[in-house]
C-alpha cells in the first residue's frame, strides 16, 4: 500500500517540485464567473446553486500533469474545477477531468503510470510493464500510450541508432493481451532473438528495438493478487 507522501514522493520525482504549485494539475488558470441554472435546472434539482438566483462562482481549468512549464498544445488530461459559493455562505465544489475511467485496479497502477510518462529512456522502460499490469490503460491514456520510435511525433521516442523514426506499437486484442506490432521499421522489431512482424508479449520475453533491449519479468506471487511486472533495458 502506498502512503499519501510516498504517492508525492512518486509525483514529484516525475515532474519535479515547484514551490506554490500543486503537485499535479500544476499548470492552471483561475476564472470568475456568475452562474445562473435555468428553469428546467431548478425542476430537476433542489440543490440552491440550481434554484435560479445568480451565484458567484470560481472555475479553474488546468493540464492534469504536475510541470507548470508544459505547453497546452502537449497530450495530456485537461480538469475543470467549479466552485459555487452559495447564499448562506457554504459552498458546493464540482470536479471533473477529461479521463474516460480510471484504468487501474488500484492506486499502484496510477502510480505505475505516472513514472511511465517519462519519455525517456528510463520512462519508455516501464510501459510494457505497466500495459501488462493494468492492459486497460492503453485505451484511456492520454496521447493513446502506443507508438514507439525516433521521431517526435511517437508517443515514446528512443532516439538510439537503428531505430525506425515510428517503428513499433503496442495495441490490446480482444482478450486484453498486449500485442507487439512492428510498423515497417528498416530494421526490424526482434522478440526472443526472433524477427517479428507481430506477437502477443508474455512473461521472460526478451523484446529488442535497434539496440535497446527489455526483458519483463513477472511476480504472480504478488500477495495483493495482482501480479508485479519489471521491464529493464
Amino acid at each position: 500500500m502506498t502512503t499519501a507522501q510516498q504517492g508525492l514522493d512518486v509525483i514529484n520525482e516525475r515532474f519535479g517540485v515547484h514551490p506554490r504549485h500543486r503537485a499535479l494539475h500544476a499548470k492552471g488558470v483561475h476564472c470568475k464567473a456568475e452562474f445562473r441554472a435555468n428553469e428546467r435546472g431548478a425542476e430537476l434539482s433542489r440543490a440552491a446553486h440550481m434554484s435560479g438566483e445568480a451565484i458567484p462562482t470560481f472555475v479553474r481549468l488546468s493540464n492534469g500533469g504536475g510541470d507548470p512549464t508544459v505547453p497546452d498544445y502537449e497530450p495530456d488530461v485537461r480538469g475543470l474545477a467549479v466552485s459555487f459559493q452559495l447564499p448562506d455562505g457554504a459552498r458546493t465544489d464540482i470536479l471533473c477531468q477529461t479521463l474516460e475511467r480510471f484504468p487501474f485496479k488500484d492506486q499502484e497502477g496510477f502510480f505505475d503510470s505516472v513514472r511511465a510518462s517519462d519519455r525517456s529512456l528510463a520512462g519508455l522502460a516501464r510501459i510494457p510493464g505497466l500495459l501488462l499490469r493494468s492492459p486497460k490503460a492503453i485505451r484511456a491514456l492520454p496521447g493513446s500510450l502506443k507508438t514507439m520510435g525516433r521521431a517526435p511525433r511517437a508517443d515514446f521516442v528512443v532516439d538510439a541508432a537503428l531505430v525506425s523514426r515510428v517503428h513499433c506499437r503496442f495495441t490490446l486484442d480482444h482478450a486484453n493481451a498486449l500485442e507487439l506490432e512492428d510498423l515497417g521499421s528498416t530494421n526490424g522489431t526482434f522478440l526472443n532473438g526472433k524477427k517479428v512482424s507481430r506477437a502477443t508479449l508474455s512473461d521472460g520475453d526478451q523484446l529488442t528495438i535497434g539496440r535497446v533491449q527489455f526483458v519483463v519479468n513477472s511476480d504472480a506471487n504478488d500477495p495483493g493478487g495482482n501480479p508485479k511486472t519489471t521491464w529493464s533495458v
